[in-house]
C-alpha cells in the first residue's frame, strides 16, 4: 500500500491525493458556535505524506470537505486542525472522495 501511494506522489499531480476517513488516526468533528462551524482534525495515517490544504465544495444540501494530501517535507505534517462553515442550507457534512458522512444537523 505504501510503495503504490509513493509511486502515485511521484507520478501524479500531489493536489489530487486525498485523505479518506478510513486513513485518519484520532478524528474529531466538533460542533463550534451553535452550530455555526465544525471543527475537524486528526492525523493522516501516512507516514510519508502530509496534508497540505482544506478544499470545500458545496452539492445541494452537503458540503463536501477534501484534504489534499502531498510528500512529507518541512513545514508540514499529517496532522490536522480546520474549521468550516456551517451555512444554514447545509444539512450534511462529507468526508473525502468517499462521501463519508462526518457531520448531520438534527
Amino acid at each position: 500500500m505504501a510503495i503504490l501511494i509513493l509511486s502515485c506522489c511521484c507520478g501524479c499531480d500531489e493536489d489530487k491525493m486525498v485523505l479518506e476517513l478510513k486513513d485518519v488516526q484520532n478524528f474529531q468533528a466538533v460542533e463550534k458556535r451553535d452550530a455555526s462551524e465544525l471543527q475537524i482534525s486528526g492525523l493522516a495515517f501516512h507516514s510519508a505524506l502530509a496534508v497540505k490544504k482544506m478544499t470545500e465544495e458545496r452539492q445541494g444540501q452537503d458540503l463536501i470537505v477534501e484534504l489534499h494530501l502531498v510528500r512529507a517535507r518541512k513545514g508540514l505534517s499529517g496532522s490536522f486542525n480546520y474549521t468550516v462553515g456551517l451555512p444554514a442550507r447545509v444539512n450534511r457534512v462529507l468526508f473525502g472522495k468517499d462521501r463519508k458522512e462526518i457531520w448531520k444537523r438534527p
